[in-house]
């Protein structure tokens, strides 16, 4: 199972069986194309190895795009959004965060309450 692209975003796609993710873990690790700052990223997990050779288990990952403003802050309504996600899904045994995440979510509170709902249905992640 092949999961991450390297190269240039133009062109690619993928086709995902979203039936194996078993894992959905919040991340925020220090980047530099942030300036040093959190790059926040849900990860899909799998519960083999699927090939990823930064992320063993590390399917498919869907990270914010742009959460800075040109001045470094966080952009509450971006940052508060993935914020508000975790927090609507925390307790359900298949979601985790990555210390790097819960420590960004102390550190950067949105100043602006930010509401997720999940969709009608049963609420399964999948």
């Amino acid at each position: 199972m092949k999961s991450w692209q390297i190269g240039p975003f133009e062109g690619h796609h993928c086709h995902l069986d979203i039936d194996v993710v078993e894992r959905v873990c919040f991340s925020a690790e220090a980047s530099p194309c942030q300036g040093g700052r959190p790059n926040y990223t849900v990860w899909f997990e799998t519960a083999d190895d699927a090939g990823n050779p930064h992320r063993p288990h590390g399917y498919f990952s869907v990270t914010l795009n742009a959460p800075y403003r040109p001045d470094g802050s966080a952009r509450d309504d971006i940052v508060g959004a993935i914020q508000a996600l975790y927090r609507r899904w925390a307790d359900a045994a298949e979601v985790s965060a990555d210390a790097a995440f819960l420590a960004a979510l102390e550190e950067a509170a949105p100043t602006n309450s930010t509401t997720v709902t999940s969709s009608p249905g049963t609420g399964d992640l999948r």
